[in-house]
């Protein structure tokens, strides 16, 4: 593999080696995820990261899944609209990730467009209100 690329994993066990990757990025992956599959995702993880290796996890912040919901016109069935099943905070994201043996860098609320970041700082300074940012960014170290 060249130096620096990228590599989409999509199925578990993955074919690499034990500790062999430097850093693995999870960009809006972890509220997809069952239990199982979790798991079986944050245990790959930590397999092939190295020792002071990185993981950095992206995910919404405090979604509310009901008002997400939506039903299908054909069949009737409801479903979460982008098929998430799970919703994360800064505490549980963090508890999780400690649980499986991440030691946590940093861990913030935030929002990943710098327009909308600027809007939503002026609204929240005018209004002196707290507000939810819609994004939680984790990076953790092996």
């Amino acid at each position: 593999m060249p130096l620096g690329g990228a590599i989409c994993i999509e199925r578990f066990p993955s074919p690499f080696d034990d500790s062999s990757m430097d850093l693995v990025i999870s960009v809006e992956v972890v509220e997809h995820l069952n239990n199982t599959q979790l798991l079986e995702m944050l245990k790959e993880v930590y397999r092939v990261l190295k020792t002071g290796g990185y993981v950095i996890v992206t995910t919404p912040n405090k979604e509310n899944l009901e008002a997400n919901k939506t039903v299908c016109p054909e069949c009737g069935c409801i479903f979460h609209r982008w098929q998430h099943i799970r919703s994360w905070d800064m505490f549980s994201l963090r508890r999780k990730m400690e649980e499986m043996g991440f030691y946590t860098v940093h861990i913030s609320e935030t929002i990943f467009t710098y327009t909308l970041k600027k809007i939503f700082l002026l609204l929240k300074r005018s209004i002196k209100k707290d507000f939810t940012y819609p994004h939680l960014i984790y990076i953790g170290k092996k």
